[in-house]
């Protein structure tokens, strides 16, 4: 016989998966998707207890998980979705700068991730003055990056005394990206 699972049933699941994967640890590829498979399948009705794990383990998790932190935290605080937004697309492309095999394909992989967290793009696309905010707001972070986490790369990283001039050109590239928003706008640039 068949059993359905009681919703009390599958938080206390999800809360035994989440307690389980340690702090500090970098699960293996195979255990990250495992994982955020059982974040994204569950409803909005968990974010109490999905979304404070997240935050708390952002520096250690790929990008995707960005990407779903912005997903439950957009329909009640979009400033700080479009800010994780903005994170997870910029640790994406961080990600691909540290690897050393070509990043063919990654612009159709970046659009089908983006594509599983609508509206958030669309957002971003429609309010241009929100999207220059949360730019200037995500390169201002410390942890906008996370150099913990390794790139899943199909040969090999680059060498590690060049990420921190990586991570210049993406905080460069990214107030750029703001002041083209606020400028086609004609709103001032917020500084």
């Amino acid at each position: 016989m068949v059993r359905a699972e009681t919703p009390s049933a599958g938080r206390e699941a999800l809360e035994k998966l989440l307690n389980a994967a340690p702090e500090q640890d970098h699960p293996t590829p195979d255990e990250e998707m495992k994982l955020f498979g059982a974040i994204y399948a569950r409803p909005p009705t968990d974010n109490d207890i999905i979304i404070p794990w997240l935050r708390r383990r952002m520096d250690h998790l790929q990008s995707v998980f960005a990407f779903e932190l912005s997903r439950r935290l957009f329909p009640d605080d979009r400033g700080a979705a479009l800010e994780w937004f903005v994170i997870g697309e910029t640790r994406f492309v961080y990600d691909l700068a540290r690897c050393t095999d070509s990043a063919e394909g990654s612009d159709v992989v970046l659009a089908t991730i983006e594509r599983s967290f609508r509206p958030l793009p669309e957002y971003l696309w429609d309010h241009p003055d929100e999207h220059a905010a949360a730019l200037r707001r995500a390169a201002a972070r410390h942890d906008l990056f996370a150099p913990e986490t390794s790139p899943t790369c199909s040969d090999a990283t680059t060498p590690l005394d060049q990420w921190p001039s990586v991570e210049e050109r993406l905080r460069a590239r990214m107030v750029k990206e703001a002041e083209d928003l606020e400028a086609k706008r004609g709103a001032p640039p917020s500084r």
